[in-house]
């Protein structure tokens, strides 16, 4: 019997599909534009029913780039994404300022601080289901913001 170094797969030989999305990018213009890029590729190529939740078994992102993913994934009342690919840009644009706080004291207090804790409070992301769902069950969507994080508690 010959030794494998492949590993088995819990789907039983059917690739798993990850699209994993980085924030920022001049706070989220860039991965929003290439979101919706992508998204509008996949109309012209598979109808207008297609959307990129369509496509991937996991969706996960860092930072900001994790609102993305619960945009994308989120059902309506007929269990199809709620929300396009173009619609992410225009919301973290709007949004921007609720998620990443800025003033010249908060922009130099951050700087020292973001040694000693988290640089953004997360306020936000408590939030953030209520504001694009309403009263509506996420399931398995959601957004994890880590309060503790290697002993240093949020303020």
């Amino acid at each position: 019997m010959e030794a494998s170094n492949v590993m088995p797969t819990t789907t039983y030989g059917r690739k798993i599909t990850v699209l994993c999305i980085d924030g920022g990018g001049i706070r989220d213009i860039i991965p929003a534009s290439i979101l919706s890029f992508l998204e509008h590729k996949l109309l012209e190529l598979d109808g207008e029913d297609a959307r990129i939740a369509d496509y991937f078994d996991v969706i996960a992102g860092t930072s900001s780039g994790g609102l993305m993913p619960a945009m994308l994934t989120a059902p309506d009342e007929n269990g199809r994404p709620l929300f396009k690919g173009e619609d992410i840009s225009p919301f973290c644009v709007k949004h921007d300022p609720m998620i990443f706080p800025q003033s010249n004291y908060k922009r130099m207090t951050m700087k020292m601080n973001g040694l000693m804790r988290p640089k953004y409070n997360g306020k936000f992301f408590e939030n953030f289901n209520d504001l694009i769902r309403s009263r509506r069950k996420l399931g398995l969507i959601g957004i994890i913001s880590f309060w503790e994080i290697e002993g240093f508690t949020r303020l």
